[in-house]
């Protein structure tokens, strides 16, 4: 074309943008500013659009520092605002989304939902649900189907269950009548995974039964909840019913029926169910589904079987595989399988500390002592730390965090005071510490003494401490629970007549009656 303006330029740059050429609609950019042709605010709109497409943070600030120049940021609408909002939360620049929020003279829905989503997405959960409630209180009542499944997954996050059932409240009184089915649909999953995720099985369930409409992920996040709560064999007959009504598995619901199989020890039900993955579905199993696999084999005390099954992989087994291997060999002691299997990990990433620390763990509780000493001090070498435990507590819908021997509460001396009394109790019943937890070679009185600081006892004896009338207690931990920890919390619902839920990163344990849902499997 002989002749090129703004308009054209503009057209052509929010065209490329549109279908997703971000980086020709920069180049189209330079080329209008070459030419001397000033922008309009609808064409820095797109050109901060590209940017956000290419998460190109650079550009951004740039383009942020032109308008700032030229008096636009003075002048700019709300449209421009939030594409500017957008690019910063789309680049990961959090503080600088949130500053841009802070400033604008007028907000819009996508503004509200584009800085809350900002917030989910760079982890800063109270931030995001602060500004949920924000931007209902300013009149905004209707957030966008995505703004809603956002929160609620930071409620699940999060363990913040009072927050979450607010807003299923919220969805039911303000939001429920807005919305399309597909997005009915889409709002209604997010709350079961929102009350799964903070151990409330029960109304997940009571949701899932009020759906009119349900698709594959409905039906996969209710067996995945009932695999992690323990309850494999609910499991079960729930990917049954999920097949019966006509819906047929994908990968993912395979991955969690085989979890929650691989979580209750039925291998002949997991093993015939990888199969019919196969031949029946023509689901091409990947590796997350090897290596639940071979978890369902180790976990059972199938470790021949799992090292077969690894040999016999299509392809190369990644160190995923060979940790869970591992993790297995640890369970059942089994040191020489455990080191192969080391060896392996670590010759795929020599940097994951969680190898290091499985095998150090196999050689504390076998008690190969200077074995345990070699890898501490390579673990020294290579500048790798453990990762620091910690537990939190919801106490009058407040929570609480702890660290592995915290002693800088208010309430510490309390602790563990109760908690040295709870250590005899259990003595007094005929139940001794689990010293084979404890990853130093010092006395058993010593080790019993360690074992008071873990976080999760440090937790429940808060817990106990500050609101003896609750009736139930719900922790949350960032490692998986030993199982010293396990017997103190079973003899705690016992006896002092409390419901517990622990939720560790992999699973539900749910305490009552001096029970535990995962029959001690875990």
């Amino acid at each position: 074309m002989p002749k090129r303006d703004v308009v054209l330029f503009t057209a052509m740059i929010c065209g490329l943008v549109q279908n997703g050429f971000g980086d020709r609609a920069l180049d189209c950019f330079f080329e209008m500013k070459e030419g001397k042709i000033e922008p309009t605010m609808i064409t820095l709109t797109s050109v901060l659009s590209a940017c956000s497409q290419l998460r190109k943070l650079a550009w951004g600030k740039i383009l942020h520092g032109f308008l700032l120049r030229r008096g636009f940021a003075d002048d700019a609408d709300v449209i421009l605002q939030t594409a500017l909002l957008d690019m910063y939360g789309k680049c990961g620049s959090a503080a600088y989304a949130e500053r841009v929020f802070d400033q604008m003279p007028e907000r819009n829905l996508v503004s509200w939902n584009s800085v809350i989503g900002t917030c989910v997405s760079n982890g800063l959960f109270e931030g995001a649900l602060q500004l949920l409630h924000d931007m209902v209180f300013e009149g905004w009542r209707h957030p966008k189907p995505s703004t809603l499944v956002s929160v609620l997954s930071v409620c699940g996050a999060t363990a913040d269950l009072w927050k979450g059932k607010e807003i299923h409240g919220y969805i039911i009184k303000c939001c429920d009548s807005q919305f399309a089915e597909s997005e009915s649909l889409l709002l209604s999953n997010a709350i079961i995974d929102m009350y799964v995720k903070n151990g409330i099985i029960e109304s997940a369930v009571l949701v899932f039964k009020r759906m009119l409409t349900r698709n594959v992920v409905t039906w996969t996040i209710l067996i995945s909840g009932y695999g992690a709560h323990g309850f494999s064999r609910n499991a079960l007959d729930m990917f049954t019913q999920m097949k019966e009504s006509g819906i047929n598995p994908d990968g993912i619901a395979f991955l969690s029926i085989l979890s929650a199989c691989s979580h209750g020890g039925l291998v002949d039900d997991g093993q015939k169910l990888f199969d019919s993955m196969q031949i029946d579905y023509s689901v091409a199993p990947e590796m997350t589904h090897f290596v639940c696999m071979v978890d369902l084999y180790g976990r059972a005390g199938f470790l021949e079987e799992a090292h077969r099954f690894i040999k016999t992989m299509p392809v190369e087994p990644s160190k995923l595989v060979w940790s869970a291997l591992l993790s297995s060999c640890r369970t059942h002691k089994k040191v020489a399988l455990g080191e192969y299997a080391a060896t392996k990990a670590i010759e795929l990433d020599r940097y994951d500390v969680g190898n290091y620390v499985l095998l150090s763990r196999l050689y504390a509780e076998t008690g190969w002592w200077a074995d345990l000493s070699k890898v501490r001090s390579l673990m020294k070498e290579l500048g790798l730390r453990p990762i620091t435990a910690f537990s939190w507590v919801e106490v009058k819908r407040k929570i609480y965090k702890f660290t592995v021997g915290d002693r800088m509460k208010e309430s510490s001396k309390d602790i563990y005071d109760f908690l040295e009394s709870l250590s005899l109790k259990m003595k007094r019943a005929g139940l001794f510490p689990h010293t084979s937890n404890v990853g130093h070679d010092i006395d058993e009185a010593q080790k019993a003494s360690d074992l008071c600081g873990h976080s999760e006892k440090l937790a429940l004896a808060f817990a106990l401490i500050q609101c003896a009338g609750q009736r139930v207690i719900r922790i949350g931990k960032n490692l998986r629970v030993c199982r010293d920890c396990h017997e103190a919390f079973k003899f705690v619902s016992l006896n002092y007549d409390k419901e517990i839920v622990l939720k560790d990163p992999n699973r539900f344990h749910q305490f009552a009656k001096g029970n535990c849902s995962c029959c001690d499997f875990w």
